[in-house]
């Protein structure tokens, strides 16, 4: 078997940046300030030390190949990380600058948009915030993600897990919808039409806790013949007249206030959902990072107790 060398060369992989976002040799040299052969010669000892190659050559265009494509997914991530780094060093103190990659759900991530970002920013200057919107899981692993606000269980024991808090949800549908089928009790759900969250799986239910008493649970089987995975079209459903949705309280209260949609058994709400920031260990060392977890530790909690 190859033995690989597990040290990668900094500079290297500063070239092989450059070459992609350029998009060639040529333009990386005259970016950078060197030689064209002198770029080549730095990629062609980085393609030496991986044993693979990261472009396929075709005249003067150079395309990724699939491993080029996920080192340079990486590369940009380590080589801020580490530029971070030797700056703080440097400068004998925290600074808290360059850009921290969050990722959470649509919905959650919109609400963050406006109620925590700009608190972060204004606090810190020179901080930059990235978030990606998916309700698809990313991998914290991947340091191309520093944190996740995340809504449910988090199931990776090699995490750092903080819970935040609690998210409300209720029930709700139409007005015309309700008129038409009585839904008086909790029993009444099992014959009602629900639309469903498409993750919801193949047998679908719903568990609520009384709201005069959290500690009395029941769990409602459901049928539904339309799933859907956005909660914003959850609601839209409803206002549809396509029957009972579970959504968060602060997606449903404007809907409600301007009376589209009605709480359906008052008396009774889903489960609040878990609200936690999650990150790989280590990762909180980074001064900018752990600037934004310590933000989002007070700041929503608060947030969270006043939806």
């Amino acid at each position: 078997m190859v033995s690989i060398k597990r040290t990668i060369d900094s500079g290297l992989l500063e070239v092989f940046v450059h070459i992609v976002h350029h998009g060639g040799v040529s333009a990386a040299a005259v970016k950078t300030g060197n030689t064209k052969s002198a770029i080549s010669k730095q990629l062609a000892a980085l393609e030496t030390h991986l044993q693979v190659r990261l472009f396929e050559r075709n005249g003067r265009r150079m395309m990724l190949t699939q491993e080029g494509k996920s080192l340079f997914a990486r590369a940009e991530s380590i080589l801020a990380d580490f530029g971070q780094l030797v700056e703080d060093v440097q400068n004998q103190k925290t600074l808290v600058r360059g850009t921290v990659r969050l990722a959470a759900s649509p919905e959650f991530g919109a609400l963050l948009s406006e109620h925590f970002i700009p608190q972060v920013l204004a606090r810190y200057p020179e901080l930059k915030i990235s978030m990606s919107l998916e309700y698809a899981f990313d991998d914290l692993h991947d340091p191309a993600i520093d944190l996740a606000l995340r809504l449910g269980t988090v199931r990776d024991e090699r995490l750092v897990v903080r819970h935040l808090g609690d998210l409300q949800r209720v029930l709700v549908c139409s007005k015309s919808y309700l008129k038409s089928h009585a839904i008086g009790a909790v029993d009444d759900l099992a014959t009602a039409e629900v639309v469903l969250f498409l993750r919801d799986g193949p047998e679908p239910s719903w568990t609520l806790q009384s709201t005069a008493n959290a500690a009395e649970t029941c769990e409602v089987r459901l049928r539904g013949r339309f799933a859907v995975q956005g909660v914003g079209a959850l609601a839209r459903a409803a206002i549809g007249n396509l029957g009972v949705v579970q959504i968060p309280a602060f997606v449903a209260a404007p809907h409600i206030a301007d009376g589209s949609l009605v709480r359906v058994l008052p008396h009774w709400d889903p489960i609040p959902l878990p609200v936690q920031l999650a990150y790989r260990a280590g990762v909180s060392r980074v001064s900018r990072v752990r600037a934004v977890i310590e933000s989002a530790t007070t700041i929503i909690p608060e947030l969270l107790d006043r939806l």
